[in-house]
């Protein structure tokens, strides 16, 4: 889930009973999912194996009343991925679809990309999370939801961190978002994107008139990355909340970053924890928000400071 906005898909609360199919087995699951009435599935950390997936797919296939289906924490794999592709191109009203923690591979990915690109209504989309069952797409499943994304018209949150997504995906992911105007909040953190796709990234900010979230903590870049970045904040007005934490901007990465934030009239939360910025970089930055009066709230923990940084 992105960060501080607790488990609200889908604009439900999800820690409150939903109607569906929540907590039960997989008997039980798919005699619930017989009933063309059921709107929400959740089929959370119930550990169903993958072909007991596809069964449970190949039964919602043709079923319209689905509006939110949550199947985080079931190892899916490639083959589970693959059905549930053809669930998305068989039902239009889908908004809601969690995959966190369902080990989907790159061949997984590239089917579920070619699904969501005919999953009209499709509104978020969570693709993340690290740990156990950890999805892995990699460049090449970056590249096919890089495709989806430059034409999908109603995604507005894509979350797709700990995925192995590298230079070329990032690049991918960054062009195709230059030609998105529906996506508000978009999560690459913790893949390897470095300082080569943070170029892209930074043009796409420049072109994109929507993007409201970016999280891009732990992408391996430095302050060259961090210079890019400076720039297209500078000309963005419309990015308000930018995670940078655990990347290694320096000094010289943190002297970019707050000259953009003397002329940036858009961003109200800036995280910048654990990126080596040193008391020269704790400076920089303190210096150049004495002529910001509109970011809100900036974390500059594990830093490095000293005393005069902070100060």
């Amino acid at each position: 889930m992105g960060r501080g906005e607790g488990d609200q898909r889908g604009g439900l609360d999800m820690t409150s009973s939903v109607h569906g199919a929540g907590g039960q087995s997989f008997s039980s699951l798919a005699v619930e999912l017989e009933d063309n009435a059921v709107s929400v599935v959740d089929m959370q950390a119930i550990r169903l194996t993958p072909m007991q997936c596809v069964q449970l797919f190949k039964i919602m296939k043709g079923n319209t009343s689905v509006h939110t289906l949550l199947c985080n924490d079931n190892p899916l794999e490639d083959a589970g991925a693959t059905s549930l592709a053809e669930v998305l191109d068989s039902n239009p009203n889908l908004t809601v679809l969690d995959l966190s923690h369902t080990s989907v591979g790159v061949s997984g990915a590239a089917a579920l990309a070619r699904g969501v690109r005919k999953a009209k209504g499709l509104q978020e989309l969570y693709l993340g999370q690290s740990g156990w069952w950890a999805n892995a797409m990699g460049d090449m499943g970056a590249k096919a939801f890089a495709e989806a994304l430059a034409t999908h018209k109603s995604l507005s949150r894509v979350e797709l961190q700990y995925n192995g997504i590298g230079i070329q995906g990032g690049v991918a992911l960054a062009e195709a978002m230059g030609n998105n105007d529906e996506v508000s909040h978009l999560n690459l953190s913790f893949n390897s994107i470095r300082d080569d796709a943070i170029y892209h990234v930074a043009q796409m900010l420049v072109k994109n008139g929507r993007l409201q979230c970016l999280d891009l903590s732990g992408n391996q870049f430095g302050p060259t990355g961090g210079t890019h970045l400076s720039v297209a904040l500078k000309e963005n007005g419309t990015l308000q909340r930018l995670y940078l934490s655990q990347n290694n901007l320096g000094s010289q990465g943190a002297k970019a970053l707050s000259q953009s934030f003397v002329l940036n009239r858009g961003l109200v939360e800036v995280d910048l924890t654990d990126n080596n910025l040193g008391t020269a970089g704790g400076l920089f930055v303190g210096d150049c928000l004495m002529n910001n009066r509109i970011l809100r709230k900036l974390d500059l923990s594990s830093n490095s400071l000293g005393d005069d940084g902070v100060a």
